[in-house]
């Protein structure tokens, strides 16, 4: 949805990108993480009409230690979830669901009362039928107070991290993608949110943004600590499937792989031409280079990263030609983009 941005690059040069100017820069922006391109100040953004949302929850409550009720769920979760109605998306976990439908009412409906059917049908417990609740919103901008106090809360990069499901697997494979959440959840090592994507993610092309491509083929995407993170590995290594970049841990092994999957040859070369001097260098970005851990070595934490560059760094006009020659640090070139920003604000 976004339509342009304003860049200010690693030389000082302020430049649009979009599917016209800059293409590859654009394309590297939506996706390409880490801030490692440039410094965005401005973006302009495709509108949509409001569209009503209808929020539908549901906890297990304290039968969330039942292994029995538990396995049951995500049975029924792991047969239904990537069936759904494209409008649907949202979080789920061994314990409950959290989901939001983008249209009226009577469009969610249709899952909702399948669902308690199935239940008060299955689980036949009146605790657990009555553990529910909808909401209606009448945009999505209405939702987002709702979600600020929990924001962040159940996700700590250090310990978490996370695999795509890949649509294919999760309906060819419905009984191989249960065992794997079952033994997550009975273990204790599955995330507290994990995502129901939406079929909707899988209507983009794989070329149009530099995200993952394995991003719009998926229908879950899994969260674990480091124990469960193995497990999930083991089911989903990296020639499957990857990564987000939002919910990637901090000890994500093969991250450049994990994260940018086939993408990041091509984000690499954007990187050189827009920052040849590797000045904006950060851990698990593209082009990073410097002290490396992950799960499998975790006695040597990544340190400050080796290659800021502190040498001269010269600056082109329109045609190429050289205009001045300044000596660049880092806090040079942030203190030049605060300037800048607070002259164009």
């Amino acid at each position: 949805n976004v339509v342009d941005l304003r860049v200010v690059l690693p030389s000082g040069s302020v430049v649009i990108a979009d599917r016209c100017t800059n293409k590859d820069l654009f394309w590297a922006l939506r996706g390409g993480g880490g801030g490692t391109f440039g410094v965005v100040t401005h973006m302009n953004y495709k509108l949509h009409k409001a569209t009503p949302i209808v929020r539908f929850q549901f906890n297990l409550g304290s039968y969330s230690n039942n292994t029995t009720v538990v396995s049951s769920f995500l049975k029924y979760w792991a047969e239904v979830g990537p069936t759904l109605d494209a409008r649907w998306g949202g979080r789920f976990s061994w314990f409950g669901l959290d989901l939001f439908f983008a249209g009226y009412q009577v469009g969610a409906n249709s899952f909702v009362n399948d669902f308690l059917d199935w239940v008060e049908e299955t689980v036949d417990l009146p605790a657990v039928v009555n553990a529910n609740t909808t909401k209606l919103y009448t945009s999505w901008s209405k939702v987002l107070p709702d979600l600020e106090e929990t924001a962040g809360n159940s996700y700590v990069a250090d310990t978490s991290f996370s695999r795509l499901v890949p649509y294919k697997f999760a309906t060819d494979n419905v009984l191989q993608s249960y065992q794997l959440m079952e033994s997550l959840a009975l273990s204790r090592t599955m995330g507290y949110s994990n995502f129901l994507l939406g079929e909707a993610i899988n209507e983009v092309s794989d070329e149009d943004t530099s995200v993952n491509p394995a991003m719009r083929e998926s229908a879950f995407l899994l969260t674990a600590n480091k124990i469960g993170y193995e497990k999930m590995l083991e089911v989903l290594p990296n020639n499957m499937t990857g990564s987000s970049k939002n919910h990637v841990g901090s000890l994500e092994p093969e991250w450049r792989a994990s994260i940018w999957g086939d993408h990041y040859d091509r984000l690499l070369n954007v990187k050189k031409l827009v920052d040849p001097l590797n000045i904006l260098n950060c851990y698990q970005s593209v082009g990073f280079v410097g002290d490396e851990a992950d799960i499998y070595n975790v006695n040597s934490l990544p340190g400050q990263p080796t290659n800021t560059p502190k040498g001269p760094l010269t600056l082109q006009d329109s045609s190429g030609a050289p205009v001045v020659s300044v000596g660049v640090t880092l806090a040079t070139f942030l203190a030049v983009v605060t300037t800048y920003a607070l002259a164009i604000c």
